[in-house]
């Protein structure tokens, strides 16, 4: 079958291929019947051909002229048109032509056609009334207004005269194919053809645009992402077909030349890669032709390509365009082909649209390139095709519809078949296990009875004297083997009720009678509890006609579920006679139920609490086999509730036709069955074994809900010599981590008030893995269970029951691992001890070495400096002192001239001074000079050195004030101890460094004194300690320093950035030896500066309190 549907498409494509061939030899004969041997306009001419008449020259140089063209020269030039459509192909030339037309008509105004939109440029030459050749322009490159009539084809008036000749010329210049149709119309008729287009036109593009609307609508509905790249295919066939009939630039961008050139192959190329992407995802080429998926990739990659080197090289576009198409379409009918030839049957209609959209670009694209003569059929080949392919393609995509729905029924059946399927293997896995249940839940019976039997025969004294503490464990073995014993029987029930094979033998009983008895056992139960059991049903009321033992479980369900859920309040009893049938009713004040649970609160192992962090234990079917047992008799059951108000639950019972009060009821309260374990307030007080307290090393939490639980771990741990600390809920483990130093923590997840998760989770917040480590001991054996154990920082998971030997392996190895990481933290601290003392001291290694790399690094950069400075200093005496030796041996100075001697002799003492300070310096700075220290009366060495500086200043012939304060007993016994001649060495370079910065006319120079001591009253002072500091400012009104230069005022040789207006002659050391006598008298010194305006030198010297000299010298 799939060869038939092969051969029968192949069929069909060679018959379209036939058809167009037919068609275009009779579009060609046609056009050639027409042909005239001369161009004349009659009266009745509507439409003349001017191919007929039409004479070509081709300018390959692109260089003439109309003078060139019209002379007789190039007259004989010009070729005759022998198509019927000059048709020039991909060509660079340009083409001129020319044509006579003879007007016999009466009328002047006739119109020239020039029906091909893209078409670069067009010059229309005619001879006007001078004799002159007119020239009139159109064409793509210019904006669309400029043209003589607003269509979308290039149309120029004609003004010929009746009776009369006239030549015209058309020189034509583009960058694509040249094809030249041109047409002259009578106006009505051009007019009612345009008329008639724009309906062609309108149809095509209406029929188009609704296709496109109409997949758009598919793909919103079916969200398959073909109907979407195919919306796309139709949107750029649309552009494409716009731009290539003119009607988008008469439209939509008539001022946009530049782009109405290039956007026919910018949408055919955009059109092309939405074309890829439709067939590959129609076709599903990744899966059904793989080595096709890379061809599609790579041609979706060079139409990408072209389309941005359209916006560069339009030429090379269009040629790269010709190709592309040409592989294009051979790879998408290849592709359709071979999986055509797979069975995929959406790819008849595909392989079909492809290979006459092939047929008609190949056409098209010959007879652009000039191969096939330029006709209508020729020239809309391609479009036709287009129309066409659309049509085609649409019912691929309706075939590929109609093929996913019988997929998808398909589909369905088969899921609905396997869903029965799973169902019936469901209902059987379901009866398998509930025999299995039933099966093993019978043959527990067996082992429980030996177990509680035995234990109740120990008891009792069967082998001999028990202790007390004995009696008790032997006790807890009867409970536990009781609550099992219940929990069997429950779920036989649950099995029999499953099976309809539970029998009920009813007979009347006394309702009242029963709920006395019941609430008698229960109230041995709530004793620990503020709760109140009620029982008001009447006496007189009818007695029900049903099952005695199995009214007791319902009754012992219900009034016991209400138990676990309620707190404090009451628990009420009722009954009442409605309908034929008694209504018996149970409320409590509880917690209540949340209503979504309402409805699923009857079916199997659905409890009220899910939590893991429940209050009430249970497994879940106490109301599933109520309800089963209530409907059993005939009646139903149902549940109101509102959270933090209570619950009430409501059951019918048949009415009995007779009355029988004699029945006894007594033996109820014997009945194991229904003695449940409601709650933990029987269970016996947990008992630790006496063990050597000498032997317990460590200390463990056990937390676990269940009390008998608790007594055997406490049991199998103290056995180990272990001390154990037990709770039973989450706060008591909170609680005693606070009283208790403790190793580790055995835990339980589902306690009340808070999981063992949360308990976990909260200590991991204060204690790492490995000061605390917890292991978890449950009864849930889920992997989840166990991920969320681990997630919340549980060093170990052990499942319930387990082996006691695993479980004492597993603690040892917790305290173990716990004891050895305290033993490492205590040497990981001592050696990050250690650690910090050698950080710490490398640290001060390190910055020592910093200095002292910092120092050398300075006292480099200085000697540096200093052998520049002293060469400087140096050079100037030495060679004016040559000078003046050679000057006197040449005759040139006389040997005695007083004025060169001089000048010669002042040199000589600037050396000499300049010698002693570096020598002073470079003492002061090696702490190698010997200062002179001596204590001087403070008054007395401030009156010598004001004396001192207002000598030196008055001989410069500034002036000199100074600010002192009133000496009195604040100063009397304060002392300085100095070098007095290295001091004087100080104030002297001060004074005259600010001599050299001062005007002689207007220079002022001051001295102030200020004290900071520290206490005023000199009893407060001891004597021969230091009491402060005197500071005294050298002040002067000359040019200032600048900014920059204030941190190096004290450095060897620094000279200021800015000139200065008085010219220093000094060695640029004195403020340098001044810093360091100042620095050896633990004193300090530093300026202050603004240009213009002066400067000002602190100095600032340690004072001490003392007795005055002279008493001293009496003593």
């Amino acid at each position: 079958m799939k060869i038939k549907g092969v051969c029968k498409g192949i069929n069909i494509v060679f018959m379209v291929m036939l058809l167009f061939g037919l068609l275009l030899q009779l579009l060609q004969t046609e056009t050639l019947a027409k042909e005239k041997t001369e161009l004349q306009i009659l009266s009745n001419s509507k439409k003349i051909f001017v191919d007929s008449e039409l004479f070509l020259l081709e300018d390959t140089q692109k260089q003439w002229t109309i003078e060139d063209v019209s002379s007789e020269l190039f007259n004989k030039e010009f070729i005759r048109n022998k198509d019927h459509m000059p048709n020039f192909g991909y060509t660079k030339s340009a083409y001129w032509a020319r044509f006579e037309v003879f007007n016999q008509s009466p009328k002047k105004e006739w119109l020239l056609e020039i029906s091909y939109p893209p078409l670069n440029q067009i010059e229309l030459y005619s001879i006007n009334g001078e004799g002159k050749f007119e020239e009139r322009k159109m064409g793509g490159i210019y904006p669309f207004h400029d043209r003589e009539l607003l269509h979308r084809n290039f149309v120029y008036e004609l003004d010929i005269k009746p009776n009369e000749s006239a030549i015209f010329y058309l020189r034509f210049e583009t960058e694509g194919a040249m094809q030249l149709p041109l047409t002259i119309w009578k106006s009505s008729a051009f007019i009612e053809k345009t008329q008639m287009e724009f309906i062609l036109l309108g149809l095509f593009y209406g029929i188009t645009i609704a296709m496109a609307l109409y997949n758009l609508f598919l793909f919103i509905s079916l969200r398959h992402i073909s109907y979407l790249y195919y919306v796309f295919v139709i949107v750029c066939s649309i552009f494409s077909n716009l731009s290539l009939n003119g009607m988008s630039y008469q439209y939509i961008w008539p001022e946009s030349p530049w782009w109405n050139l290039r956007s026919i192959v910018f949408f055919v190329m955009l059109g092309s890669i939405f074309s890829l992407l439709f067939a590959r995802s129609f076709l599903d080429i990744k899966n059904k032709l793989p080595k096709f998926n890379k061809i599609y990739n790579w041609l979706i990659g060079f139409n990408s390509l072209i389309i941005i080197l359209l916006f560069f090289s339009y030429s090379t576009a269009l040629n790269l365009m010709v190709i592309n198409m040409t592989l294009m379409l051979v790879v998408i009918i290849t592709s359709a082909y071979q999986c055509l030839r797979k069975g995929v049957r959406q790819a008849r209609y595909f392989f079909l649209a492809w290979v006459i959209f092939l047929v008609g670009v190949l056409i098209t694209v010959l007879a652009d390139s000039a191969l096939l003569p330029l006709t209508n059929g020729t020239k809309y080949a391609a479009q036709i095709a287009g129309a066409i392919e659309v049509i085609l393609l649409s019912f691929a995509l309706a075939d590929k519809i109609n093929i996913m729905r019988k997929e998808k029924e398909s589909a369905e059946r088969a899921a609905i078949e396997n869903q029965k399927l799973a169902v019936d293997n469901l209902r059987k896995s379901d009866e398998l296990k509930e025999e299995f249940l039933a099966i093993t839940s019978h043959e527990l019976r067996t082992p429980l009875y030996g177990i509680i039997g035995i234990s109740e025969g120990l008891r009792a004294g069967a082998a001999g004297k028990i202790t007390s503490d004995m009696d008790n464990q032997l006790s807890l073995i009867v409970t536990s083997g009781k609550r099992l014993t219940n929990l069997v029987n429950d779920m036989l029930d649950l099995s029999k009720l499953n099976h309809n094979a539970l029998d009920i033998q009813s007979k009347p009983l006394c309702l009242s009678q029963l709920v006395d008895v019941i609430l008698i056992v229960f109230r041995s139960f709530v004793k620990d509890k503020q709760l109140k059991l009620v029982n008001n049903i009447a006496a007189n009321l009818p007695d029900v006609y049903a099952d005695e033992n199995r009214l007791k479980q319902i009754l012992f369900n219900l009034v016991g579920n209400a138990i676990n859920y309620t707190e404090s309040g009451e628990i009420i009893l009722s009954a009442k006679q409605v309908k034929g049938k008694m209504i018996i009713s149970v409320s409590d004040t509880g917690k209540g139920i949340p209503e979504s649970q309402l409805t699923t609160i009857f079916e199997p192992f659905r409890q009220g609490d899910n939590s893991i962090s429940r209050n009430v234990g249970g497994t879940g079917i106490g109301l599933t086999i109520t309800k089963r047992l209530v409907e059993l008799h005939g009646g139903k059951i149902e549940v109101k509730s509102q959270l933090g108000r209570g619950s009430i639950f409501n059951f019918s019972l048949p009415i009995s036709k007779q009355n029988n009060h004699a029945e006894e009821v007594a033996t109820l309260i014997n009945e194991p069955n229904f003695a449940k374990d409601l709650t933990n307030t029987n269970t016996p007080i947990i008992l630790t074994p006496k063990m050597d307290k000498e032997k317990k090393v460590f200390k463990i939490i056990v937390a676990d809900d269940d009390l008998i639980n608790l007594q055997v771990l406490i049991n199998q741990l103290s056995v180990e010599s272990y001390e154990v600390v037990a709770v039973t809920n989450g706060p008591e483990v909170l609680k005693a981590m606070e009283e208790h130093q403790i190793d580790l923590l055995i835990l339980d997840i589902m306690m009340p008030r808070m999981s063992g998760f949360e308990v976990c989770q909260l200590l991991r917040e204060k204690y790492t893995l490995t000061e605390l480590p917890i292991l978890m001991l449950t009864a849930k054996n889920q992997m989840a269970d166990k991920v969320t154990s681990f997630a919340v920082g549980a060093n170990d998971y052990l499942t319930k029951p387990c082996d006691r030997e695993e479980l004492i392996s597993r603690v040892k190895t917790l305290l173990d691992l716990r004891q050895l990481t305290k033993e490492l933290t205590s040497i990981n601290r001592l050696l990050e001890h250690r650690v910090n003392e050698r950080t710490i001291a490398l640290e001060i290694a390190n910055k020592n070495l910093e200095t002292v790399n910092q120092e050398l690094k300075e006292m480099e950069k200085s000697r540096v400096q200093l052998l520049s400075s002293i060469s400087h200093e140096l050079g100037t005496p030495i060679t004016l002192i040559q000078s003046y030796i050679q000057s006197v041996r040449e005759g040139l100075i006389e040997e005695n001239n007083s004025r060169y001697l001089d000048m010669i002799h002042k040199k000589l003492l600037l050396l000499d001074r300049l010698t002693k300070d570096l020598f002073d310096l470079a003492k002061l700075q090696s702490k190698k000079i010997s200062l002179h220290f001596h204590p001087i009366h403070l008054e007395d060495w401030l009156e010598h050195v004001l004396q001192s500086i207002e000598s030196d200043i008055k001989q410069s012939g500034r002036e000199f004030s100074r600010q002192t304060i009133a000496y009195g007993e604040m100063t009397e016994s304060l002392i300085l101890n100095i070098d007095i001649d290295r001091m004087d060495q100080v104030f002297s370079n001060l004074t005259w460094n600010a001599v050299k910065h001062t005007s002689q006319k207007i220079g002022k120079i001051t001295v102030a004194i200020d004290f900071d001591i520290a206490q005023k009253s000199s009893n407060l002072v001891d004597e021969g300690h230091l009491c402060g500091k005197i500071i005294i400012k050298v002040i002067d009104n000359g040019e200032g320093i600048n900014d920059a230069d204030l941190p190096f005022i004290f450095d060897r040789f620094y000279q200021t950035s800015d000139s200065t207006k008085i010219k220093s002659n000094g060695t640029g050391l004195g403020l340098a030896i001044t810093k360091e006598i100042i620095h050896s008298h633990k004193g300090e010194i530093w300026v202050e500066s603004k240009v213009e305006k002066g400067s000002i030198f602190y100095i600032a010297l340690p004072i001490i309190r003392g007795k005055s000299l002279q008493q001293e010298g009496d003593m």
